[in-house]
Formats: structure tokens, sequence, C-alpha cells
């Protein structure tokens, strides 16, 4: 069976006990992801399939070891020994959906043409919290392609689509769907 980044978040969610813990090593991943992202070939060193895994973990070891949890450390090395480290990324993904849904939080992304006002986050914010029953972590964003409306993406899924440009998107999809 091949595992996926979920896999590999739920196998880290068990074996961190609590929210805490689970916490704490993605925050351990993140910061390795920061290097990774800093310099490229680090992060080419530890995806290669081609350089040996006894090599990675020395690296991994020698330059990450007093930095990172034991618990990190140790999913670390799993994910070298299964070749599984250019997961890395999605797997925070995962496990940060993991920790929010224990934790009775939802993540919401909001895309406007424009600035939305105070008053207005706060109204968007009560309704999600009442409807979502959960606490809410709100990000706001403006985009050009928006058009007018806005989009309503919760826990990485795009759950509303109110903008102009989706209505054209899907006003396209409808006509290319009747005349195919």
């Amino acid at each position: 069976m091949k595992y996926t980044a979920k896999h590999y978040a739920e196998a880290l969610r068990a074996s961190c006990g609590n929210a805490d813990t689970l916490r704490h090593v993605i925050t351990d991943l993140a910061n390795v992801t920061e290097h990774f992202a800093a310099d490229p070939s680090v992060r080419a060193f530890f995806v290669s399939r081609v350089i040996a895994s006894a090599q990675q973990e020395k690296i991994l070891r020698d330059v990450f070891r007093d930095f990172l949890s034991q618990q990190t450390y140790a999913f670390l090395k799993t994910l070298i020994a299964h070749r599984q480290c250019a997961l890395l990324e999605r797997i925070i993904v995962h496990a940060d959906r993991l920790a929010d849904r224990e934790e009775g939080t939802a993540r919401v992304s909001i895309e406007s043409a424009v600035a939305i006002g105070e008053a207005t986050r706060n109204r968007i914010e009560t309704i999600l919290t009442q409807k979502l029953q959960r606490r809410i972590l709100a990000t706001y964003r403006t985009e050009a392609d928006v058009i007018a409306g806005f989009r309503l993406t919760i826990d990485g899924v795009t759950e509303w689509d109110g903008t102009i440009a989706g209505q054209l998107h899907r006003l396209h999809a409808r006509i290319r769907a009747a005349t195919a």
C-alpha cells in the first residue's frame, strides 16, 4: 500500500498522544521546511531517492537533532526510511487540519475584490461561528480576479463562491456541457 500525506499525518497524530504535542511537532516540521525553502539544495538532498537513507539520517542528526523534539526527529527518520520527505509540506497541512478539528477550530479564508471592513468581518465571523459551531481563524485577502463578491474557503475546501468570476466560470461550464 502506498501511503499518502494524509496517512502520515494520521500516524503522526496517533503517535503524539495529545494536541499540544502535535502542535509542537507541527511547529518543528514547519521550521524544517523553512530550512528547505531557504536552501533548496537541502530539500533536494532529503527528497532524493539516489542518496542513501543512512547518509540522509546522518545529516538529519548532525544538522537538526539539537533543534527538534525527539518526536519530530523520529518522525523525520521514518519519512527518510520510507523515502517520503517530499510529502513533508502536505503532511503538515493535514496534521494542522487534524489538530484544528480536535481543538474545535475552523480555518477560514475569505477572498474579495475589495478590502472587507472590520464591522463586516466581525459579522461574517459571528455567522460562521454559529453555523460551524467552531472557533474561527479567519484570513482575508483581496484578489483582483474575484471581480465582485467573495469566495469562502473552510479548512482548505472552497465551500462557497459568490464571486462574479465564479459565476462566469460556472456559466461557461454549463454552456460547454450543453454544446458537447
